[in-house]
């Protein structure tokens, strides 16, 4: 094993046992702060205080949740999967953001898509880290437009997700995948290493691309179910803007 992984793989020990250790105090921290505010009147001026503490508790959850997704061992559940609908499910997710951040979605799905092999939750997983890096990238609002393709050349299907946000200069594509590797003011580096991990346990893989003027394109690969191949007969960006 090459020292780079040898260092990853204690990495991913260090970041187990120290998410769990800061969970469980953490549940206890955000219990407690809760019970008080709920005897507080909702006019007392302390009740904002309340609510700061149990934003940042919500912010350290989702550092340490990043931790052990991140040192989660163990191969992934492989199941035949309708790629649409998991995407649809992401975005879904995503309402509220994307009206607080004024993010437009365009959904352009490849009506002949097969079905992947993959463990669903994971993939999820994995997307939504994408998802909410892009919307950072946008803190004046824009566009996330999500593609799907498949090539049956390759026996692949692709996921282009591309923002309109501030970009990434050329020096630092390279380390967008570096575990606590962050521009971000608030961001604990965790996201996409997180994602490009759960698509390489699937044998698929994470590209990043600068747009022509702005923006950043992330494209994600990975080979079909080999032993069905009939495509999915829905829409499913039909399917989620209707809910929109």
């Amino acid at each position: 094993m090459k020292p780079k992984y040898d260092r990853l793989a204690v990495l991913g020990r260090l970041s187990s046992v120290l998410a769990h250790e800061i969970r469980n105090p953490l549940a206890g921290i955000s219990a407690a702060t809760q019970m008080l505010g709920g005897k507080l009147e909702s006019a007392d001026p302390k009740k904002k205080y309340v609510g700061m503490i149990l934003s940042e508790i919500d912010r350290v959850e989702q550092i340490v949740k990043n931790l052990l997704d991140y040192s989660r061992e163990g191969q992934p559940c492989m199941m035949r999967a309708d790629l649409g609908a998991i995407i649809e499910r992401t975005l879904g997710a995503f309402g509220d953001a994307f009206d607080r951040s004024d993010v437009r979605v365009d959904v352009r799905h490849d009506e002949a898509m097969p079905f992947v092999r993959c463990d669903a939750e994971q993939i999820e997983r994995a997307f939504r880290n994408v998802i909410a890096n892009a919307i950072d990238a946008m803190p004046q609002g824009g566009t996330l437009t999500v593609r799907t393709a498949h090539d049956a050349s390759t026996g692949e299907v692709t996921v282009t997700f591309e923002d309109t946000g501030v970009g990434t200069d050329l020096d630092e594509l390279d380390e967008l995948f570096s575990p606590f590797y962050t521009t971000k003011t608030k961001g604990n580096g965790l996201g996409l290493p997180v994602a490009l991990k759960c698509l390489e346990e699937h044998g698929g893989s994470i590209t990043p691309r600068r747009g022509a003027s702005c923006g950043l394109t992330m494209i994600v690969r990975w080979p079909v179910l080999p032993t069905d191949r009939s495509s999915v007969s829905e829409d499913a960006a039909t399917s989620w803007q209707a809910a929109r």
